[in-house]
C-alpha cells in the first residue's frame, strides 16, 4: 500500500501508542535500535507514554526517514497487523467528522426517536447559534445512553451538517482513577492539536485543562468541535471536562456543573413493550415472537424493560415456551449479592443465561477474557490468548457481540 501522501503527526503516534501495549519495545527494535529504550522505561511509567516517547525520538532523529510506510512495515514484521490496519483506516478517515463515534448498526439496535429528536435539537442549537453548552444525558446502567447519544450525534452531523468545521471527538471515560484520566485526556489533546513540536506533555489535571483552555482560545475553528465524554462516574470529573466549549456527557449520576448554557436529558430505564419487541425482532423470526407473545411479554415486564436485559435475552436464541418461563424465573431471583441501583431484577443472572447458552468451548474462551480490565483489547491479544487464527477469532467476537456479552468494534 502506498501511504507516502499521508503525513506523520502526533495523532497518528497516539493511535499507535494506544494499541501497541508492551510490543512497543519490539517496534523500537525494528525502527531504530540506537534509541535507548532503557532510559525511556526509567522516565515513563505507562506503556502508552513509553511508546509515545520512542516514536517522537524516532521522528525527531530524522524526519525524512520517519515515514508512515516504514512504521507500517515495522508493525507487520512484529505481527501487529491489527495496528497497521488501524493506521490505514484512521489515515483514510481523516475527513470523517465522526472519528471514533461508536457504530450502532440497525442490525442490533432500535432508534428511540423521542430522545434522539430531543438531543439532535439541542445539538442543532449549539451548532447554529454558536452557543457553548453541555448536554448531560443521565440514566442508570444498561438503559441505552451510549447508543442514543451515538445515534443522535451521527444524525446531527450527517443529516443537519452540524460541527462540519471541526467534527466530533468521542472519549470513553468510565470508572477510572485520576492517573487513567490524565492518560485519556493527553491522548485527546494530541488528537486535537496534531502537534509534533510538543516537547513535554502535561502531567497533571490542572496542566491539561490549562492546555485545552489555551489551545481552544487560540483556535476558534477547533473550539467549534463537539466533545462527547461517555460514562462519566465521578463528580470531580464534570468540573475538569468544562474545558470543552461544546460537549455531551453521559453518566449514571446527575451531577450538573457547567458555567455554560446546559441541557438535561434523562433516559428512562424501561423500554415500552413495543420497543422491547422491536429489539427482540432483531434476533427472532416473527413466528417465534407471535407464537410465544404472552410469555415473552411477561419476561419483558419481569426484567422491567431494561434495554441491556432485553438485548441479552435476544441473544439466547430461545425456541420453546418453557425456555422463556425458565428465563423469567432466573431474572426474578433475588439470591445475588450484586444489584444495580433502582433496578430490582437479577441482571447478573441474565448475563449468566447468555454465557450458559454458549457451547462449552466458547464459554471457556469467553471466560478467559476476564483477565482484561474493561478496555479496548486488541484482536491480536485475543488471538494469542485463544490460540486461534484471525478469521475464527473475529467470527466468535461477532457472535459474542450479537449476544450483548461484549462490544466488538470492527475498526480495532
Amino acid at each position: 500500500m502506498n501511504l507516502q501522501s499521508y503525513r506523520i503527526d502526533l495523532e497518528l503516534f497516539s493511535n499507535v501508542a494506544s494499541e501497541i501495549g508492551v510490543d512497543w519495545t519490539q517496534l523500537a527494535g525494528k525502527l531504530d535500535v540506537t534509541i535507548d529504550t532503557d532510559i525511556i522505561i526509567q522516565e515513563n511509567a505507562y506503556c502508552y507514554d513509553r511508546a509515545m516517547a520512542f516514536l517522537k525520538k524516532w521522528y525527531r532523529k530524522d524526519p525524512r526517514l520517519a515515514t508512515v510506510n516504514r512504521l507500517m512495515d515495522a508493525l507487520v514484521k512484529i505481527d501487529r497487523k491489527d495496528v497497521a490496519s488501524l493506521i490505514e483506516l484512521n489515515q483514510n478517515s481523516r475527513i470523517n467528522l465522526l472519528r471514533e463515534l461508536p457504530e450502532t448498526s440497525n442490525v442490533y439496535y432500535i432508534e428511540r426517536e423521542f430522545y434522539i429528536d430531543l438531543i439532535v435539537d439541542y445539538l442543532k442549537k449549539m451548532n447554529e447559534n454558536e452557543e457553548d453548552g453541555q448536554i448531560l444525558v443521565h440514566g442508570m446502567a444498561g438503559c441505552g445512553k451510549t447508543v442514543i447519544v451515538s445515534q443522535s450525534v451521527r444524525r446531527a452531523v450527517k443529516q443537519y451538517h452540524c460541527f462540519s468545521s471541526a467534527g466530533v471527538y468521542w472519549v470513553k471515560i468510565g470508572d477510572i482513577g485520576e492517573e487513567e484520566l490524565i492518560v485519556k485526556l493527553r491522548s485527546l489533546y494530541i488528537k486535537l492539536t496534531r502537534n509534533l513540536s510538543i516537547n513535554q506533555l502535561p502531567s497533571t489535571i490542572e496542566e491539561i485543562v490549562a492546555c485545552f483552555d489555551a489551545y481552544l482560545e487560540d483556535n476558534v475553528d477547533k473550539a467549534k468541535c463537539l466533545f462527547v465524554f461517555d460514562d462519566v462516574f465521578k463528580e470531580d470529573y464534570f468540573r475538569v471536562l468544562t474545558f470543552a466549549r461544546k460537549s455531551v456527557i453521559t453518566s449514571r449520576s446527575n451531577y450538573f456543573v457547567n458555567p455554560y448554557t446546559s441541557y438535561y436529558v434523562r433516559i428512562s430505564e424501561s423500554l415500552s413493550d413495543e420497543e422491547s419487541l422491536q429489539i427482540l425482532g432483531k434476533y427472532y423470526p416473527e413466528n417465534v415472537l407471535s407464537d410465544n407473545r404472552q410469555q415473552i411479554l411477561q419476561t419483558i415486564r419481569n426484567c422491567a424493560g431494561l434495554p441491556l436485559a432485553i438485548s441479552l435475552i435476544g441473544g439466547l436464541n430461545f425456541k420453546h415456551e418453557n425456555e422463556w418461563e425458565h428465563a423469567t424465573q432466573i431474572i426474578m431471583r433475588k439470591d445475588t449479592f450484586y444489584t444495580l441501583p433502582t433496578y430490582n431484577y437479577n441482571l447478573y443472572k441474565t448475563f449468566e443465561l447468555g454465557i450458559d447458552a454458549l457451547d462449552e468451548n466458547e464459554r471457556l474462551l469467553y471466560q478467559t477474557l476476564a483477565v482484561f480490565k474493561r478496555v479496548h483489547i486488541p484482536k491480536q491479544s485475543i488471538m494469542a490468548i485463544w490460540h486461534m487464527n484471525r478469521h475464527d477469532t473475529i467470527a466468535l467476537l461477532k457472535k459474542l457481540n450479537a449476544r450483548s456479552l461484549l462490544v466488538y468494534d470492527e475498526r480495532r
